[in-house]
């Protein structure tokens, strides 16, 4: 019998230091975690040609939150991949409005900076393009492992405060995938889930 820790999930990270954009290799295909800002697909599509990674090759778009750095290019993602949607029941009304919604806070003080930053120099609407056609797409209700159910070790798990509609993936190796590489938000998850 196979131990939890001898199964290792295979992720490559074709973001920049600004967004991390995470693919996981699975038995099933690849799942996408987030998009990045709207304009940035073309971008996405180089990196994937780097990683011989193709369109067709990627079954899951993994939406942690609704936000314009993580759904901005969700409609293209969506329209070249014929991938399934997964993401928080809530998403859909969000993905509606196209623009951020600050309900939960911050993550940290350099988040709340960068905000402010943006908004600064006239970027804080914060908008994203409408995803309105959201056919093929699983909503979380909280508890349904839409992932697990078909034989890929990633758990869906709620995400605590910088949004409603938070969620992130946990594999089965313990590695953690969330919005961003946060230590504060993580730390949370380290003492609650007993990762390193």
């Amino acid at each position: 019998m196979t131990s939890k820790r001898e199964i290792v999930m295979e992720y490559v990270n074709i973001g920049n230091r600004v967004l991390n954009n995470y693919i996981l290799r699975t038995s099933l295909g690849y799942v996408v975690i987030d998009t990045g800002y709207a304009g940035g697909f073309d971008r996405f599509c180089k990196g994937l040609k780097r990683t011989s990674i193709s369109m067709e090759e990627i079954k899951y778009i993994f939406v942690t939150h609704a936000h314009d750095d993580h759904v901005g290019y969700l409609n293209e993602l969506k329209q070249a991949t014929n991938a399934t949607i997964i993401m928080d029941s809530q998403s859909p009304e969000r993905l509606l409005l196209g623009q951020n919604v600050w309900d939960g806070g911050y993550s940290s003080r350099l988040a709340k900076g960068f905000v402010g930053l943006f908004t600064l120099f006239g970027k804080g609407s914060h908008n994203f393009p409408v995803v309105e056609k959201l056919t093929d797409t699983l909503l979380w209700d909280g508890h349904t492992q839409f992932l697990e159910e078909k034989g890929i070790p990633l758990k869906i798990i709620s995400l605590l405060g910088h949004t409603k509609d938070s969620i992130g993936l946990l594999t089965s190796d313990e590695l953690l995938f969330l919005w961003r590489c946060d230590y504060e938000w993580i730390s949370k998850y380290q003492q609650k889930y007993h990762l390193d």
